[in-house]
């Protein structure tokens, strides 16, 4: 006789199989369902389908992504020449792109989609309206719009031989983007995309696209979801607590209680006792009877501290420090600061300074002597303590002045890295041994 058991078995491929024994208890595997069907949407399989649905979501999702990029927002953008590093104030195309850069968004909230869309999704994908024989080179005096596409619409289409080892430029290596959006699809040169993606690896083309950084948190994003739906059973799919027994025995067991007990019982818990000022918060009976608690409590299921530890694990993706995140005990934090500095330092301004390098390249701005530079300076935490701010420039001008002496640095390179502006004089642009007597005269007032 074969009998099918109760439990079920997975094998390597992620296939849930279902034990059966025949007449001799000897071991068949037959292969039932695969583990996604079996698991549903907690399984960690199918957690990550849709990258974009749990941003839109969960909260513990988007908490890392919105915290690197409302921060990124918080720079300014500017546009300065590349000899001088001043900011280029009359240039109205680059004007127009730092304000509007297409007429549904600022520049701000364009910004903030590139950044969100490739947190989120591994990839952004930056269109410009410029045409296919228009020089990339001058792209910045030629385009009037630039628009983020939705990454989940874009498909990344590799010519038949990719020529990794020997690709002068992307298209030896991506023919065409291809955006499918609403009833339309475009294909697109690569020349008018501005394509940015996070870190991947994998065979043949799969380390040239980019994976979001969610695939990594199969585990912990399935444990949120499941945690989520229990608490919200346990809230609205209330049911019976628990159930009150008789504790009358027999010879034979307990013994029930009768119908007109229960309904005694019922009278009297739903009349007479209860939390209101006109009840008794304590029952009294004299029937002998117990009672069976069913289920547990949401304290005794600690989802809490689950939700909590899941959330510390998605922002570390992310390096955005867990004291960071949102949560009860928050006060009891005094590094705050400390975490902000260290989130800015360490994630926000190497970002912003990676997207205005893609930006330079993208918009063709270094072919004519300028760039996009971003600054955090105005940010409080970045302020540094004023005592700290001078004794930091009084130990570079003390080493620039030993250098200077030296004949490594011209006056005008010390002046440079102590933050003021250069001085338009031929002797500020001499080393020492290249100066006249009469400039060393000059110098030597100086110095003393």
């Amino acid at each position: 006789m074969i009998r099918n058991m109760k439990f079920p078995w997975f094998n390597k491929k992620g296939v849930k199989n279902s034990i059966i024994r025949d007449k001799d208890n000897n071991v068949i595997v037959v292969a039932n369902k695969d583990i996604e069907s079996y698991l549903g949407v907690f399984s960690p399989a199918t957690i990550t389908n849709n990258v974009v649905t749990l941003f839109n979501e969960i909260s513990e999702v988007a908490f890392p992504v919105m915290a690197i990029a409302n921060r990124i927002t918080n720079g300014r953008f500017q546009l300065k020449d590349s000899k001088t590093d001043a900011v280029i104030y009359n240039n109205e195309s680059i004007n127009k792109f730092l304000s509007r850069p297409n007429p549904l968004q600022t520049f701000n909230e364009f910004i903030q989609q590139i950044e969100i869309y490739k947190l989120v999704t591994g990839q952004s994908f930056v269109y410009s309206n410029t045409g296919d024989f228009i020089d990339p080179k001058m792209r910045w005096k030629m385009t009037d719009e630039y628009v983020v596409l939705p990454s989940q619409d874009v498909q990344i289409i590799y010519n038949q031989r990719v020529k990794l080892l020997s690709a002068q430029n992307v298209t030896d290596i991506i023919e065409k983007f291809r955006f499918s959006g609403g009833n339309s699809q475009v294909d697109i040169s690569p020349s008018n995309i501005l394509y940015l993606k996070d870190t991947s690896i994998g065979r043949g083309c799969d380390h040239i696209g980019g994976m979001s950084r969610l695939e990594r948190l199969k585990y912990p994003l399935s444990n949120l979801i499941s945690v989520y739906e229990a608490r919200n059973a346990i809230y609205v799919k209330r049911g019976a607590i628990g159930a009150i027994v008789s504790n009358v025995k027999d010879d034979a067991g307990a013994v029930p209680l009768t119908d007109g007990e229960k309904e005694q019982i019922l009278k009297d818990y739903q009349s007479t006792y209860g939390l209101s000022t006109e009840k008794y918060p304590t029952m009294i009976s004299t029937l002998p009877i117990g009672f069976v608690r069913f289920n547990l409590s949401i304290q005794e299921l600690q989802p809490f501290d689950e939700t909590l530890l899941d959330a510390i694990t998605i922002a570390g993706a992310y390096n955005v420090p867990a004291v960071l995140i949102p949560r009860k005990d928050q006060s009891t934090f005094s590094n705050q600061d400390t975490a902000e500095k260290s989130l800015y330092e360490n994630v926000v301004i190497p970002e912003a300074n990676n997207l205005c390098s893609a930006l330079n390249t993208f918009l063709g701005l270094e072919n004519d002597g300028m760039y996009l530079s971003v600054s955090f300076d105005h940010i409080p935490v970045l302020q540094p303590n004023a005592k700290e701010e001078a004794d930091v420039k009084k130990i570079i001008s003390e080493t620039c002045k030993s250098n200077f002496l030296a004949g490594i640095i011209t006056l005008n390179e010390w002046i440079a890295r102590i933050g003021s502006d250069k001085v338009n004089n031929s002797m500020y642009n001499k080393r020492i041994f290249e100066m006249s007597d009469e400039e060393l005269n000059k110098i030597e007032r100086f110095i003393k």
